[in-house]
């Protein structure tokens, strides 16, 4: 929605302009093994925006619009012979965990954790007594890094979250920040579309209420305004954002 897009679809508002639809899937010098690869690792916004030249308008306030209940929705069982998958969001109300795990081309969501008036030191007590035993990769917001976040020298979340659970350095996979909420739309979508999803309909009930509720922003952004309002908090859908980031980049590899 700019100035372009208003010379284009007003002609009759500005007779000395004209213009033409020239989309990159017509370019005789991007070859068609290109643009097919294109088209079956995006989404189909993405892929009519980029590659068809269609304004995509985002009827589309939805953020996850490639999201479906029938389609991502299901009851998923832990495996303990596979790692468990854990993504951190760490707002004080609630603060959340997503639990993860992915094998054999399916990404299964076990469980969104979500303690209200809580902390990152209650949340580890209740991954250990919910998951004992299994191997464990850690990721999540990477505000989580600075020791301001616990008002302690030394001292963050992670490390917090390394000692409680007995973890190595190596199971700690966190970016130095945090991925770009625009470009993660693309990736988030993307795996919707291409990948299996399943998210565990009773206990992922928290990530299921995001994924259906996030709004978009004019600038591409989440509308995260006004964390009085349930379907503007969007802590479950951090934590998924996060773990896509992390581990399933490759989806697009363009």
């Amino acid at each position: 929605m700019n100035y372009f897009y208003d010379l284009v679809q007003n002609k009759e508002k500005y007779p000395n302009w004209q213009s033409w639809q020239l989309p990159t899937s017509s370019n005789p010098y991007i070859s068609l093994e290109e643009i097919e690869q294109a088209r079956q690792q995006l989404d189909p916004l993405t892929y009519a925006q980029e590659y068809l030249a269609s304004f995509v308008t985002d009827e589309l306030d939805a953020w996850a619009y490639c999201y479906s209940e029938a389609k991502h929705t299901g009851k998923t069982e832990l495996n303990k012979r596979h790692e468990l998958y854990l993504s951190f969001d760490f707002n004080r109300n609630p603060i959340t965990c997503g639990v993860f795990q992915h094998y054999g081309n399916v990404i299964y969501g076990i469980e969104q954790i979500k303690l209200k008036n809580s902390n990152i030191y209650d949340l580890c007590d209740y991954i250990l007594a919910k998951y004992p035993g299994m191997m464990k990769i850690i990721t999540g917001d990477a505000t989580g890094r600075s020791s301001s976040a616990l008002v302690q020298d030394n001292i963050n979340y992670y490390t917090v979250i390394k000692s409680k659970l007995n973890l190595s350095s190596g199971q700690i996979k966190v970016s130095t920040i945090n991925p770009k909420i625009e470009e993660n739309r693309v990736l988030v979508n993307s795996v919707l579309h291409n990948q299996t999803v399943i998210l565990d309909k009773d206990n992922c009930k928290g990530l299921l209420f995001d994924l259906e509720h996030a709004k978009v922003l004019p600038d591409g952004k989440l509308d995260k305004m006004d964390r009085n309002d349930p379907t503007k908090q969007l802590d479950a859908l951090d934590c998924f954002r996060y773990y896509l980031s992390t581990f399933h980049r490759s989806t697009l590899k363009q």
